[in-house]
Parts: C-alpha cells; structure tokens; sequence
C-alpha cells in the first residue's frame, strides 16, 4: 500500500482520474502506467496497492492525472521484501552477538533512514516464541557497504511491543519503545503511549527456539522528531522470511577486568551460566586462540588459582603461566558441565623491574 498526500486531487475516483508511474531513466523518456489498485481517493489522500508482477523493483516516478491536468513528479522505490539467509552462531546463551546474512538491499545503510523531510524507514529483528515477540534493542555493524551483507544483533535487550491506539499502528504495534510520555505535536499529539521497560534480565527469557525476522517499517514522520516515534503513522511493514536461534544455557562470557595483567594479580571474568558454584570438571582455561576456537575440551592450561565461582562472577588469580607468555596475548575461556564458553583475548603483561 502506497499513500499519496497533496491538494486538487478531486473528491473522488472518476472516470479520467489516474495514479501513473513511468520508470525513472537517466535520460527521460519512458511510458506512462496507470496504476490498477486504487483503494481510496480524497482531495488530498490517495492510496493505491502495487500489485504483485505489476512492475519490478527500482526506481519510478509517480504522478496524479486528472482532468485539469498533470501533477508534479515524485520519484517512488519499490523493493523486494528483505531476505534473511542464515545466521551465526544458530545456536548460544543469552548475551551471544548474532550475525544475520543477508542480500544486497536488505539492511540498508543504517537501522533507521529518512528519505525526505517526512518518509523513512526504521530496520527491527523481531525474535518470536511460544511466550511472545521480543524486539531487539542491541545492534551494530549495521552497514550495506561490504560484500558480506551482515548485522550484528545481541539477544540479550528487548522490549515487547504492546498495543497502542494512535498513529495507525499496523496490528496494534508502532514498533517503538515507548517510555510513556505524550506526543508533543501531530494528528496524535496529547496522546500517551504506555510504558515499554526494556527486558534485560536473561532468566526472563525461555530456553528454546526463537523464530527471527527483519521487518523494515515504513513510516511517516508526524511529530517532526526525525524518526519514528510514538504517535507516527506506519504506511507498511515488509517481514522477511524467518532464521532459527535456540536459546542454550551455555557458559558466556561478557568481559574480561583487566584485559592486561601482570602474574600473580587478580582477574575477573564476567558472565552467565557459570553456575553457582564450582563442580567437578567446571574450569577456567587459558591458551591459544586456535585452542579457544576449537570445540575441544580440556586445551590449554586449566587457572588453578580459583578464588570465587558464581552463576555470573568468576575471580581467579594468574598464579602461574610461562615466562614466554609475557609480553603476548592469550585467550580465556570456561569450560562448564563439558559445555565451553566464547573467548576473551587477555594480554600477559612482564612484571615490572
């Protein structure tokens, strides 16, 4: 569904009153097609569908004929619905990055793009299950320019789009977080948008698998923030096809403090999943990255010196390593339940003279 906004388009659809697009060349020329799906028509709204093999996806220029003659031209992109391939990891714990590939075109050049002073569109993945539709909060490396074709989002931060009434929200949702203030101006303005916390506990969340989806929301900017806000009306949501994730309850870590250390001093590893207490088998390794990488088990060398183990906390000091480690960068990883978390690189650090 498209929406055209002007003046003079006449009170409604009669005989002689078109919607036309012509492809847009760089050196003009090109017929003129009338658009067959014309769904409403006001002095100063129209809408009309793009029916399916109608015409393919580039660039066009649209104009309203009528009786009295031909409106000016604004040029209309119509684009395929954006496409996810895979994703990696497929499956992890609560906090891993997760990779989406995709073709050219499906992510843009940045989440959230707009095309003039009141259309845009703003880029979501939506993680569904069995418990609800979680939107991803956390992305990055957001960019169209590599040969990949890739984003980066975290399953760690959502919100859950509730119902909102203002806007023309499609199904209820205006895919925004809402933080529960009044929209300041616009057709909606006064209008409340309940309170959408974000979700950033990870027990909140069901292990299983997760349906994930791309949905690019094609809006138009009422309140003149620049982007899309509670109260904007959404003209169309293009969902991609779904990718699988399986929420695992895996050892991860988050961070490393301090990520250069000297022997004998003190590390913190950061994380979830390590379990509350230290069991049999249940340790901190350190070595190479191509030991860290592999699936293996029981590589490297085991951190003997544990000082304190929880579910998201592990302390140990760097009570021995090899004088040829110093000055060098290894990698740390916990191996929990004959399950082996992601890596972290730590740099060995000379003691000081």
């Amino acid at each position: 569904m498209v929406t055209l906004r002007g003046e003079c388009f006449g009170q409604e659809h009669l005989a002689g009153y078109r919607v036309q697009v012509k492809e847009k060349t760089c050196c003009g020329g090109g017929v003129w097609i009338n658009v067959p799906a014309i769904h409403s028509w006001t002095d100063t709204l129209i809408e009309f569908e793009i029916p399916c093999y109608f015409i393919e996806t580039g660039n066009y220029l649209v104009r309203v004929k009528t009786p009295g003659g031909n409106s000016n031209e604004r040029v209309f992109t119509l684009e395929e619905c954006p496409s996810l391939l895979t994703t990696d990891p497929v499956l992890g714990a609560c906090g891993t990055w997760i990779k989406f590939f995709g073709k050219n075109g499906d992510f843009g050049v940045a989440q959230e793009e707009m095309f003039d002073g009141y259309n845009g569109v703003r880029r979501v993945v939506d993680f569904v299950a069995s418990s609800g539709t979680y939107t991803a909060l956390k992305y990055r490396n957001w960019n169209e320019d590599s040969m990949e074709r890739s984003i980066e989002v975290r399953f760690y931060k959502f919100f859950k789009d509730g119902i909102d009434t203002c806007g023309e929200p499609i199904d209820g949702r205006n895919f925004v977080q809402d933080d529960g203030t009044s929209v300041p101006s616009g057709p909606c303005a006064g209008h409340v948008c309940p309170d959408e916390p974000a979700i950033s506990k990870c027990f909140c969340l069901a292990l299983g698998t997760y349906s994930a989806y791309i949905k690019a929301i094609y809006f138009g900017d009422e309140d003149g923030s620049g982007g899309l806000s509670c109260g904007d009306t959404i003209f169309q949501v293009a969902k991609s096809n779904p990718v699988y994730f399986e929420l695992t309850n895996d050892p991860i870590i988050y961070k490393l403090n301090p990520k250069e250390i000297e022997l004998d001093k003190r590390l913190k590893i950061y994380g979830l999943n390590f379990g509350p207490t230290q069991e049999f088998g249940d340790e901190v390794r350190i070595g190479s990255k191509k030991q860290a990488a592999s699936p293996e088990l029981d590589l490297g060398r085991a951190v003997e010196c544990v000082r304190m183990w929880s579910t998201t906390l592990i302390k140990v000091k760097m009570c021995e390593f090899p004088k040829r480690w110093e000055g060098k960068t290894k990698y740390v990883w916990v191996e929990k339940n004959g399950k082996k978390s992601n890596y972290k690189w730590l740099k060995i650090l000379a003691p000081l003279p």
